[in-house]
C-alpha cells in the first residue's frame, strides 16, 4: 500500500508505505526522520488512523489500523505510550518539588 502525506509543519509530501511480512508489518516512510531509521509523525499517523493529511490513499488507511492490530508494532507504540506517562508524571512531580525547593529557600515553608 501506498500512501502520500502532507507534512502539518511545513507542507512537503511523502511516501508512507506498507508492506506485509512474514514478521508482520514494515511502515515506511521517505521524510528525513524516517529515512535515518527514527520516530517519524507521518507513518504514526497513519497507523492511528488519521487521514486527515492524506493526499492520495492506495488502501483505506483503516486497512492499516488492522494490519497493525496484534503486531510488534502496536506492542512497541503501547510500550511506547505507557512510558510517556510515566514521563509526564515524573516531570510534574519534579515541577512541584522545585516550586517546594524555591518556597523554602524564600523562608516560606
Amino acid at each position: 500500500m501506498k500512501f502520500v502525506v502532507r507534512s502539518k509543519s511545513s507542507g512537503s509530501e511523502y511516501n508512507v508505505r506498507v508492506y506485509s511480512t512474514e514478521d508482520g508489518p514494515v511502515i515506511t516512510c521517505d521524510c528525513s526522520a524516517g529515512e535515518n531509521g527514527q520516530y517519524c509523525k507521518h507513518r504514526f499517523a497513519l497507523i492511528s488512523g488519521d487521514e486527515s493529511e492524506v493526499v492520495e490513499a492506495g488502501a483505506p488507511v483503516s486497512e492499516i489500523v488492522k494490519l497493525v492490530a496484534g503486531s510488534r508494532i502496536e506492542a512497541a507504540i503501547n510500550a511506547m505510550h505507557k512510558q510517556d506517562a510515566v514521563v509526564k508524571k515524573a516531570q510534574a512531580e519534579l515541577k512541584a518539588i522545585k516550586k517546594t525547593v524555591a518556597n523554602v529557600m524564600l523562608g516560606r515553608i
